[in-house]
């Protein structure tokens, strides 16, 4: 479950939809958060399942607010999720990191956006038998993005399909995307 607090709306996503909860506020002694809640506990998953080659990414426009959360396997982005055995793997994940830390390399957008918050969750390698990658990155738009390109594909050549989820005050939107096609937001 993924929850974008937009202004005064809380949406939550859910399997293929959001559910959009105005006035947060309570409800015979229960908040619209924890109605949420419960409302997500009926499905056990997200959409995004660990899938080799396939990544996620939920795009949330709220006034002047671009926020893009991105999840992917480790395997996309390392070519592997295993620790690292040899300097070359280290090596690899190194650079990868580096170009995670730099959004420029992962989205552009193309209105007049600066990047303001930057969140990297990355995984401790040979933990657990498949591991995910993820980011949040928040941009402050003084024009809103009709288009994302994504130089990711180019970055990271081993994903190839990203599930797209938009929530804009226009509505809500999946897409689902191949390797090199971008995000047309209208």
């Amino acid at each position: 479950m993924s929850q974008f607090l937009c202004s005064k709306h809380l949406l939550v996503k859910v399997p293929y939809m959001f559910i959009a909860f105005s006035d947060i506020r309570p409800f015979h002694g229960i908040s619209a958060l924890a109605l949420a809640l419960l409302a997500s506990g009926a499905f056990a998953h997200e959409h995004g399942a660990h899938v080799h080659g396939t990544a996620d990414l939920d795009v949330a426009i709220d006034e002047k607010t671009v926020t893009l959360s991105f999840t992917s396997p480790a395997d996309n982005i390392y070519g592997f999720e295993h620790a690292s055995t040899n300097a070359a793997e280290s090596a690899v994940v190194v650079h990868a990191i580096a170009a995670l830390r730099d959004p420029a390399n992962l989205f552009t957008l193309n209105g007049n956006c600066q990047l303001q918050t930057r969140t990297l969750n990355l995984p401790e390698l040979g933990k657990t038998e498949h591991s995910d990658v993820s980011g949040e990155f928040s941009y402050y738009c003084t024009k809103l993005p009709t288009q994302i390109d994504l130089p990711i594909w180019g970055m990271f050549p081993r994903m190839h399909n990203l599930t797209v989820d938009i929530a804009a005050p226009s509505g809500q939107k999946e897409l689902r995307l191949q390797s090199g096609q971008p995000i047309i937001l209208k």
